[in-house]
């Protein structure tokens, strides 16, 4: 690295479209999360977009486990600062439970969500977004089968990544969509107080 080069320089992200993952960029003090969860959000989904297109372009199926790894990682640290948004609402909000399943990570969120009527059972998107939870949970719940070889089982995952990815679409909806409407509530709960 040359002495004149930042780091901030060296991760730039360019041109990218790093302003509409930027909702997820959230401080936290605590030590498992990093400093701004958002930018480690944006980098596992663009990772994972590169390496779609890279598998798009060839059949590669030796790009499978990576594609599949960074967009589980991606559902988990959105997840994650998901939960770290809804808690700018204020009391109630659930502490990111430090797991790494994701039905897990999202169960308190939902609960907080719907009890103040961000989230409807409903909703049909929200179910498949649930679903897809599910399916991720069920394949690699604790985040370790696309990372390591496991040796007690004699098989090897295979993964539909078109199907994978549009999964990932229905989970970026729902992401951004949940963090527009916090943002709304916030809105209107400092709005609701400053006119009272």
């Amino acid at each position: 690295m040359d002495a004149n080069e930042s780091l901030h320089e060296l991760t730039d992200l360019g041109d990218l479209e790093l302003g509409r993952w930027e909702k997820f960029a959230h401080f936290s003090d605590a030590p498992n999360l990093g400093n701004k969860l958002g930018y480690h959000v944006y980098s596992f989904r663009r990772g994972a977009e590169v390496l779609v297109s890279k598998w798009t372009e060839s059949s590669d199926h030796t790009l499978d486990l990576p594609v599949a790894y960074l967009c589980r990682h991606y559902v988990e640290l959105a997840l994650k600062s998901l939960c770290e948004e809804a808690r700018t609402i204020g009391s109630g909000a659930p502490e990111p439970p430090a797991v790494h399943g994701l039905s897990e990570l999202w169960r308190p969120t939902r609960v907080f969500l719907q009890n103040i009527g961000i989230v409807h059972n409903e909703d049909d998107y929200l179910l498949r977004f649930e679903e897809v939870i599910e399916f991720l949970d069920k394949i690699d719940g604790r985040s370790v089968v696309f990372r390591y070889p496991l040796n007690k089982r004699k098989w090897h995952v295979v993964i539909d990544i078109p199907k994978l990815w549009g999964a990932i679409q229905v989970c970026d909806t729902v992401f951004c969509g949940l963090s527009t409407e916090i943002d709304q509530y916030c809105w209107y709960l400092s709005d609701k107080y400053q006119n009272t």
